[in-house]
């Protein structure tokens, strides 16, 4: 039994954990565009990223996707992915962690995304007044010094940094059944915007990228709205996006990057048995006949292994366009019907005219590319679980000692009865807090071998992404 739910699926909303305020003699990103900010280019071999957010960084997969993403699409090179999210975090709490949780990694590079709980959401649930305006606005200051100040340390730590506006809050959402999204708190949705047009701002003054979360998904939610007023990329709580929601997420940082959105390209003239235009593949051993046509072909990459829960996703954002495409186009072929196997196995039958505009293999689950990366997949969702595990670790022990020196030297017993001192000082009735902390004990105690299996995972994940040649066989069907 885990502390919180699946990798793919989103925590409870919590309540922001308050810290010290840093000071920052910054720029103020209220007025700025994107347009001067750098341009985000994909990692490198050997890049080390520090995911630094909330609980929708801790709790969530748009970087677990992103990981996966760059495991399939680039096997040849090693990225090393550090979630550094906290449930329940703010700026300034992240800024009281950042060293031994975040630089102590030694990340080239480090995306930084919080907001959801500097803007305060119990603010926007009971009706404004002036004492509450105050209040807003202290709190959108609080977060300009803070933010300002965490990428001040970050850039001078020699990491890169990647800035990305808040996930939004949905406040349009309505459903005939009220229990079906958490109450309502209007106005902290159009908050969070102004957070994203801060840190829009801030990319240019700092000449940083930025990649935009806020506005695809507000953009998305609502054109659908319009005709399914329950309609949401984010959960119940209205705080914390779903598996379709990361999706989009992981979709708009890829993009940004500009990552190779081609799997392969495979060209196979069969009137001449000559190679066509082919990229990110090596074809061989073509022998073309009156009935089809056969090769064999190593691609350099694997197809993306979507989960059935991410499948929504694909009527909301061209993923499969942009950014999985494995093209098989076969010209010269007779007008007629032809059986397109891959390793002896039947994957499908097509049409001459199908197969010369080309046909994505990609969106093909039973092909051996689809089934090995599904093998990567797993692989990787064993590391993840372990990775859950640590971040566990570290939410109790942030929650419990947040400014006590790393690495802690306390005993797990007075870590335990601290967190449950400071939980019952807290009066929360959030249920998080004490199912986070039911299994601290026993993961604290096995850290070392959790690592060790999470390595494991990874080095299994990466063995299995290994390109693999595969026969091809275009055949003619009655």
């Amino acid at each position: 039994m885990t502390t919180h739910p699946p990798a793919r699926y989103p925590l409870f909303a919590l309540l922001a954990l308050t810290g010290a305020l840093f000071l920052f003699a910054g720029v103020s990103g209220n007025s700025m565009s994107t347009q001067g900010s750098v341009a985000a280019t994909p990692f490198a071999d050997g890049e080390r990223w520090c995911v630094l957010g909330d609980s929708i960084t801790h709790a969530g997969s748009y970087h677990k996707d992103v990981e996966l993403f760059y495991l399939t699409r680039y096997p040849e090179k090693s990225l090393t992915v550090f979630n550094c999210g906290i449930a329940g975090d703010d700026a300034p709490g992240a800024l009281r962690r950042l060293e031994w949780d975040c630089l102590n990694n030694r990340p080239s590079v480090v995306s930084l995304m919080l907001g959801m709980n500097d803007v305060r959401g119990g603010l926007y649930a009971s009706r404004p007044d002036a004492t509450i305006s105050e209040k807003r606005a202290e709190a959108n200051a609080a977060y300009e010094t803070n933010m300002l100040t965490l990428s001040s340390r970050l850039l001078a730590s020699g990491a890169r940094l990647i800035l990305i506006t808040p996930s939004p809050y949905d406040d349009t959402a309505v459903d005939s059944d009220a229990s079906k999204f958490a109450s309502n708190h209007p106005g902290q949705s159009e908050a969070l915007r102004g957070y994203a047009r801060k840190v829009e701002g801030w990319g240019t003054s700092l000449k940083v990228p930025v990649v935009d979360f806020n506005a695809p998904m507000t953009a998305i939610m609502e054109a659908n709205q319009k005709t399914n007023a329950s309609f949401t990329l984010i959960g119940k709580d209205r705080v914390h996006p779903g598996p379709v929601g990361h999706l989009v997420m992981a979709y708009e940082f890829l993009k940004a990057q500009g990552v190779n959105g081609t799997v392969a390209s495979i060209g196979i003239d069969a009137s001449n048995g000559k190679e066509l235009c082919s990229s990110n593949c090596r074809i061989s051993n073509i022998r073309a006949g009156s009935g089809g046509v056969s090769f064999s072909c190593l691609e350099n990459s694997l197809p993306y292994p979507l989960t059935k829960e991410q499948l929504p996703a694909l009527d909301l954002i061209p993923f499969t366009k942009d950014l999985n495409r494995e093209i098989l186009r076969v010209t010269g072929l007779p007008p007629g019907n032809y059986g397109l196997d891959i390793d002896r196995t039947r994957i499908r039958n097509y049409t001459a005219a199908q197969l010369e505009e080309g046909v994505n293999l990609a969106t093909e689950t039973n092909t051996p590319q689809s089934l090995q990366s599904a093998e990567v997949l797993s692989a990787m969702n064993r590391k993840w679980e372990c990775a859950d595990k640590i971040r566990t670790i570290v939410f109790n022990e942030n929650f419990a000692l947040p400014d006590a020196p790393r690495p802690l030297t306390n005993d797990v017993t007075t870590i335990s009865r601290t967190y449950d001192e400071k939980l019952a000082a807290k009066k929360t009735t959030n249920p998080y807090f004490t199912r986070v902390h039911e299994h601290y004990t026993d993961f604290k105690s096995h850290e070392a071998e959790i690592r060790a299996q999470m390595d494991q995972s990874l080095e299994t994940a990466r063995r299995r992404a290994i390109p693999r040649t595969h026969d091809f066989t275009i055949s003619k069907t009655p």
